[in-house]
């Protein structure tokens, strides 16, 4: 198995959701920056360790909708503005 796969496996059992603190384990490990890292494989630490979206990765966009939809049914039931 290759080095980054090796650290890989070591941080995502440590760190299973996206978090810096995974990401610094896996650089140290490797013993590169985060910039080499991605210019050699092409994609960022993030996008290789946690390859799939999470509702941690996406909790901004669903926190804007849900605001965005309560201020909808407020305006609806009680003429409120938006």
């Amino acid at each position: 198995m290759s080095r980054a796969y090796d650290a890989r496996q070591t941080t995502i059992e440590v760190y299973p959701n996206p978090s810096d603190s995974g990401v610094d384990l896996f650089i140290q490990i490797l013993g590169c920056s985060e910039e080499d890292f991605e210019f050699e494989n092409g994609e960022s630490v993030t996008k290789y360790l946690w390859p799939h979206p999470t509702l941690v990765e996406n909790k901004d966009q669903i926190i804007a909708r849900l605001t965005e939809e309560l201020a909808e049914i407020k305006w609806r039931m009680g003429g409120l503005e938006k």
